[in-house]
């Protein structure tokens, strides 16, 4: 499945264009998350990486949309390769690192 996460960071953000972008790329189901960009807590996107099976391709609008600096983002590619090596047989892994690599 293709899931698609939007956050904004106030009450005063909308996020129309991230969802409509992300329905736009295919997006089966859209999450949204309020939370200051300046946090490390997203509870939604914690729970969604938790909940990813094989298979499952997530989709951003943008990367600081997960992650708030590049160390934050490269812990949220971390926990997406800890998830790819626990959820995919080894002659998977190297198609789906390629993936995650290509994003960063």
């Amino acid at each position: 499945m293709k899931i698609g996460y939007a956050r904004i960071s106030t009450a005063d953000q909308n996020a129309c264009l991230q969802r409509d972008a992300l329905k736009l790329a295919g997006c089966e189901k859209i999450i949204t998350e309020k939370v200051s960009g300046a946090s490390v807590k997203r509870p939604k996107l914690e729970k969604l990486l938790r909940s990813l099976d094989a298979g499952d391709v997530l989709t951003v609008w943008r990367l600081d949309r997960v992650g708030r600096s590049l160390p934050h983002l490269l812990d949220v590619v971390a926990n997406l390769t800890r998830i790819i090596h626990h959820t995919y047989p080894v002659s998977a892994r190297r198609e789906r690192l390629a993936g995650l690599t290509a994003l960063i």
